[in-house]
Protein backbone atom coordinates (compact mmCIF):
# COMPACT_ATOMS: atom_id res chain seq x y z
CA UNK A 1 0.00 0.00 0.00
CA UNK A 2 2.69 2.50 0.93
CA UNK A 3 4.76 1.76 -2.17
CA UNK A 4 1.79 2.09 -4.53
CA UNK A 5 0.65 5.33 -2.87
CA UNK A 6 3.92 6.98 -3.96
CA UNK A 7 3.10 6.55 -7.63
CA UNK A 8 -0.18 8.35 -8.19
CA UNK A 9 1.02 10.45 -11.17
CA UNK A 10 -0.92 8.14 -13.51
CA UNK A 11 -4.19 9.71 -12.37
CA UNK A 12 -3.00 13.27 -13.04
CA UNK A 13 -2.20 12.54 -16.67
CA UNK A 14 -4.86 13.39 -19.28
CA UNK A 15 -6.42 10.54 -21.27
CA UNK A 16 -4.22 9.39 -24.16
CA UNK A 17 -5.17 10.40 -27.67
CA UNK A 18 -6.77 7.63 -29.76
CA UNK A 19 -4.38 5.94 -32.18
CA UNK A 20 -4.99 7.07 -35.74
CA UNK A 21 -3.65 4.87 -38.53
CA UNK A 22 -1.99 7.00 -41.19
CA UNK A 23 -0.17 5.76 -44.30
CA UNK A 24 3.22 7.41 -43.84
CA UNK A 25 5.83 6.94 -46.56
CA UNK A 26 9.38 6.92 -45.27
CA UNK A 27 11.91 7.88 -47.98
CA UNK A 28 14.55 5.81 -46.19
CA UNK A 29 12.74 2.58 -47.14
CA UNK A 30 12.52 3.57 -50.82
CA UNK A 31 16.13 4.75 -50.92
CA UNK A 32 17.24 1.57 -49.13
CA UNK A 33 15.53 -0.68 -51.68
CA UNK A 34 16.71 1.26 -54.76
CA UNK A 35 19.80 3.10 -53.48
CA UNK A 36 21.18 0.50 -51.10
CA UNK A 37 20.67 -2.26 -53.68
CA UNK A 38 22.59 -0.34 -56.33
CA UNK A 39 25.10 1.03 -53.84
CA UNK A 40 25.71 -2.33 -52.16
CA UNK A 41 26.26 -4.02 -55.54
CA UNK A 42 28.52 -1.14 -56.62
CA UNK A 43 30.45 -1.23 -53.36
CA UNK A 44 30.83 -5.01 -53.59
CA UNK A 45 32.18 -4.73 -57.14
CA UNK A 46 34.56 -1.92 -56.21
CA UNK A 47 35.71 -3.74 -53.06
CA UNK A 48 36.24 -7.05 -54.89
CA UNK A 49 38.13 -5.26 -57.68
CA UNK A 50 40.18 -2.97 -55.41
CA UNK A 51 42.03 -5.61 -53.28
CA UNK A 52 43.99 -7.23 -56.18
CA UNK A 53 45.77 -4.00 -57.34
CA UNK A 54 46.42 -2.82 -53.77
CA UNK A 55 47.76 -6.30 -52.91
CA UNK A 56 50.34 -6.09 -55.75
CA UNK A 57 52.16 -3.39 -53.73
CA UNK A 58 54.34 -1.94 -56.56
CA UNK A 59 51.77 0.76 -57.51
CA UNK A 60 51.09 1.49 -53.84
CA UNK A 61 54.80 1.87 -52.98
CA UNK A 62 55.37 3.98 -56.11
CA UNK A 63 52.49 6.28 -55.18
CA UNK A 64 53.83 6.64 -51.63
CA UNK A 65 57.38 7.38 -52.86
CA UNK A 66 56.22 10.05 -55.32
CA UNK A 67 57.04 13.43 -53.69
CA UNK A 68 54.17 15.12 -55.55
CA UNK A 69 51.62 13.13 -53.54
CA UNK A 70 53.39 13.96 -50.25
CA UNK A 71 53.80 17.77 -50.06
CA UNK A 72 53.48 17.66 -46.25
CA UNK A 73 57.15 16.69 -45.49
CA UNK A 74 58.33 19.92 -47.18
CA UNK A 75 59.33 22.30 -44.36
CA UNK A 76 57.67 25.74 -44.29
CA UNK A 77 59.74 28.72 -45.52
CA UNK A 78 61.87 30.20 -42.75
CA UNK A 79 60.86 33.75 -41.72
CA UNK A 80 63.13 36.59 -42.92
CA UNK A 81 65.91 37.62 -40.51
CA UNK A 82 65.15 40.60 -38.26
CA UNK A 83 66.47 43.98 -39.44
CA UNK A 84 69.80 45.05 -37.91
CA UNK A 85 69.59 47.49 -35.02
CA UNK A 86 70.17 51.15 -35.90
Amino acid sequence: GEYASRFTFGQDLPPPEPYVESTKTYPSKKSQKKGSGAKSSGNKEAKSKAPPPSGEAPPASASTTTPALAPAPVPPPSPPPPPPPP
